[in-house]
C-alpha cells in the first residue's frame, strides 16, 4: 500500500501552528536572556492602558514609563489635563 500523503490544508494548518509555537517562545526565551544578563528589571511593559507593548528601558535612571512618549505618553499626558481643565472651576 503506498504511504498516506498529507492534504495540503493539513500541511498549511501544520505549518501555521508551527509559527505560532515558534512566536509563542520569543518572549519566553526573550525573557530567560534577560534574567541570565541580569537586564531583566529594564524590560517593562508600557503604562498605557489600551497599549500591550513590553520596551526595553534604556533610560539612565530607568525611569521610561511608555513605549513610545511620542504615542502613549502623549495620550497619557492629555487625557490628564482635560481631566484637571473638567474639574477646574470655569473662568
Amino acid at each position: 500500500m503506498p504511504p498516506l500523503k498529507a492534504s495540503a490544508t493539513a500541511r498549511r494548518e501544520s505549518r501555521r501552528s508551527d509559527c505560532a509555537r515558534r512566536r509563542a517562545g520569543r518572549p519566553a526565551w526573550s525573557r530567560c536572556r534577560a534574567v541570565a544578563a541580569g537586564t531583566w528589571p529594564r524590560l517593562k511593559a508600557c503604562r498605557e492602558p489600551s497599549c500591550r507593548w513590553a520596551f526595553y528601558d534604556h533610560s539612565r535612571n530607568h525611569g521610561r514609563t511608555w513605549c513610545s512618549m511620542n504615542v502613549c505618553g502623549n495620550r497619557v499626558k492629555v487625557r490628564a489635563s482635560q481631566r484637571r481643565r473638567a474639574s477646574s472651576p470655569h473662568r
